[in-house]
C-alpha cells in the first residue's frame, strides 16, 4: 500500500509536468506570436525542411497550435488530446533538430526561446526534449485527472 505522502508527492510531481510540458508550449509559441512571423521564417529555413511555399503558412498557423495545446494541458481541458499533440509536437520538434545534427547543419539556435534570451544549439535542444520526453512518458502512462477542467466538467454533468 502506497502511503499518502507518497501519493501527495505523486500528484505534485505530475502537476508539476502538466505545468512544465503545458506552460514551455504556451511560452514558446507566444514568443512566436509577439514577433512578426519572418523572423520565425528565418528559423524554419535553416532546418533546411519544408518547402519555401509552406515556410509562412507554417510560421503564422503552428504557434497558434502550441499556445492551443500547451494551455489545454496545463488546465487539462480536452486532456488525454492535449497530452498526445503536446507529445507529438514535442517528438516532432526533437527529430527535426536532430535531422539538422545528422544532415550536418549548424543550428546557433533552435528557435524556441530566442526573444527571452536563451540560444540553444541542436544538441542542447535535443538533450533538453529527451527530458521532456520523459515527463511526458510520465504523464501518459500515469495519467491523473485530479485538477483538470475535464474532471470539472464531468463532475457538473
Amino acid at each position: 500500500m502506497i502511503s499518502q505522502n507518497k501519493k501527495t508527492a505523486y500528484f505534485s510531481f505530475i502537476i508539476f509536468s502538466r505545468l512544465l510540458l503545458g506552460g514551455m508550449f504556451m511560452v514558446s509559441g507566444m514568443e512566436k506570436l509577439l514577433y512578426p512571423p519572418e523572423e520565425f521564417i528565418v528559423v524554419l529555413k535553416s532546418y533546411h525542411l519544408l518547402p519555401e511555399p509552406l515556410l509562412r503558412p507554417f510560421a503564422l498557423f503552428f504557434p497558434w497550435i502550441e499556445v492551443l495545446f500547451g494551455t489545454f494541458l496545463v488546465i487539462g481541458l480536452f486532456y488525454k488530446i492535449s497530452l498526445l499533440m503536446v507529445g507529438g509536437l514535442l517528438l516532432l520538434f526533437t527529430l527535426a533538430i536532430g535531422s539538422t545534427l545528422v544532415r550536418g547543419i549548424p543550428l546557433e539556435d533552435c528557435g524556441c526561446f530566442k526573444s527571452l534570451g536563451f540560444k540553444e544549439s541542436g544538441g542542447t535542444a535535443v538533450f533538453r526534449n529527451i527530458i521532456l520526453l520523459l515527463f511526458w512518458v510520465n504523464l501518459y502512462f500515469y495519467p491523473d485527472h485530479r485538477w483538470t477542467v475535464d474532471r470539472w466538467l464531468k463532475e457538473k454533468t
